[in-house]
């Protein structure tokens, strides 16, 4: 494919917009895009060393794999994007292909495809037109309101500010400042604005195997973990796990009452995706 890196992903999502009649402000709908596009999605826990996500096509059949054990919302999208971004620029006339990310976006020295493939998430989830009105609105841009933009379109700090950079709707000078001084605050706040959309906060969560989900209150029921672990495993905050927990009658007794026989099937039922 000829032309940069960028121009080729950038026009590749136009296209994909296009094709999809996808309106181009605001949040995508990237559960949507995925079914329309007939790419299986799958969310699980791969470990904290396994990167953040996969595309794997195999017999014509395409599938992406996000790594759960990844909890910032702003970077599973970009990685759900980017390998949407590999299954449209990259497969072609493939019946196996195969995409492994460590960690995507952010620029660096990346093999062309890895770079072609930011280039098309950072579009598709933030198309220039609508961000250039936004940039335009907002005047100067500081951490602040990088943190609205980064939320408006469910972007991690790092990719909205590469995207503004990249749009030439800001300079070299100022991407390198906003980047250093949002060092520590980014989640300060992120918070204070009230996060990102409730759609976006259970991209991951809702898709746990139901059988991990009913195996983890077991566990907190026999007193196997406590309610921090529940919390953890069930990809919620304390509060809400506690209070689902509640609404289902469940609580962890003072003592464990199991036998280490018990325990071990316990863990091994509790393996997601079984």
């Amino acid at each position: 494919m000829a032309g940069e890196a960028w121009r080729v992903g950038e026009t590749a999502a136009k296209a994909f917009h296009h094709e999809l009649d996808l309106v181009t402000t605001g949040v995508v709908d990237l559960k949507e895009v995925m079914r329309l596009a007939g790419i299986t999605f799958v969310a699980h826990d791969l470990g904290p060393k396994a990167g953040d996500g996969r595309y794997v096509k195999k017999g014509g059949r395409a599938m992406i794999v996000i790594n759960t054990h990844v909890r910032s919302t702003g970077r599973v999208r970009f990685t759900i994007a980017h390998e949407i971004g590999h299954h449209r620029l990259h497969t072609e006339g493939a019946e196996n292909v195969a995409f492994i990310e460590e960690q995507v976006g952010g620029g660096g020295n990346k093999p062309r495809e890895e770079r072609e493939a930011d280039a098309f998430a950072a579009y598709f989830l933030a198309p220039y037109r609508s961000l250039k009105a936004d940039a335009e609105r907002i005047g100067d841009i500081s951490v602040e309101s990088v943190v609205d933009l980064m939320v408006r379109y469910g972007l991690s700090f790092q990719a909205t500010v590469f995207r503004l950079h990249n749009s030439q709707l800001i300079n070299a000078a100022k991407r390198d400042a906003l980047l250093r001084d949002s060092q520590g605050r980014v989640e300060a706040v992120l918070r204070q604005k009230g996060g990102y959309a409730e759609d976006d906060q259970i991209l991951v969560g809702a898709e746990l195997p139901t059988s991990f989900r009913e195996n983890a209150f077991k566990l907190f029921a026999h007193g196997v973990i406590d309610e921090e672990r529940l919390a953890e495993m069930l990809r919620m905050p304390l509060s809400k796990a506690r209070r689902v927990a509640a609404e289902r009658g469940v609580a962890a007794p003072e003592v464990p009452d199991i036998d280490e026989e018990d325990l071990a099937d316990l863990f091994d039922d509790a393996a997601p995706g079984n």
